[in-house]
């Protein structure tokens, strides 16, 4: 997701959602059975994933957030996800995962049709 977003931000695309449209993701991924909580084995490994993810959503924050861990799905931090441009963050999914989030209704990540 890192890669996609800075991509798309030197693109000249909007880099973040609104605050309005990333709480109303986080709410739906707080009640999703595809967030699961982020377990770390040592402190190194969670210290560089706050970092990334501190990199890419800064200081931005949802109400939610305390719900939120990693998407089952594509392994995605939820607290940087919810603020970035869904086909940002579709660019660097397989086809394979892409298929599996078209098939969750309640996904904020599926391609709507």
């Amino acid at each position: 997701m890192m890669k996609a977003w800075a991509q798309s931000t030197l693109s000249g695309k909007s880099a973040f959602v609104t605050q309005a449209e990333a709480e109303e993701r986080a709410s739906v991924c707080a009640d999703c059975p595809m967030n699961v909580t982020l377990q770390f084995s040592c402190g190194a490994c969670m210290g560089a994933v706050m970092t990334l993810m501190s990199s890419i959503i800064g200081n931005k924050k949802t109400e939610r957030d305390k719900d939120l861990g990693a998407c089952l799905v594509c392994s995605c931090s939820l607290k940087a996800a919810v603020h970035v441009p869904v086909d940002v963050q579709r660019e660097g999914l397989t086809d394979e995962i892409k298929e599996d989030f078209d098939k969750i209704e309640h996904c904020w990540k599926k391609i709507r049709k």
